[in-house]
């Protein structure tokens, strides 16, 4: 991939726009910041090979730097499905009881 700048740029894209889409809905279906990795539009280690060619090789200001960093690290936090499933279910259930006490 490491000249491929076209697939690179493809990947980052498709990977900020899940990161994006998923954003609003992490208090009400990802609780626990436990994402399924089912979710990416690429394998995991293609998205960590394209970030870290741009973090690592190409001249950005220092807030972009550490916006590719911000979002690379976010990256940790998805994990197969069932165990992503796992970490959110208790925070969920939580929510749903805490929300029928209120009612």
């Amino acid at each position: 991939m490491e000249n491929n700048f076209t697939k690179i740029e493809e990947i980052i894209k498709a990977y900020g726009k899940t990161v994006e889409t998923i954003s609003p809905d992490i208090p009400t279906k990802y609780p626990a910041m436990a994402f399924p990795q089912s979710l990416l539009p690429f394998p995991k280690e293609e998205i960590i090979e394209a970030l870290n060619f741009c973090i690592e090789n190409i001249n950005q200001d220092k807030k972009i730097t550490e916006s590719l960093k911000g979002i690379a690290y976010m990256l940790t936090l998805f994990m197969e499905d069932k165990e992503a499933d796992k970490r959110n279910k208790p925070f969920l259930e939580h929510l749903k009881k805490h929300h029928k006490e209120n009612k």
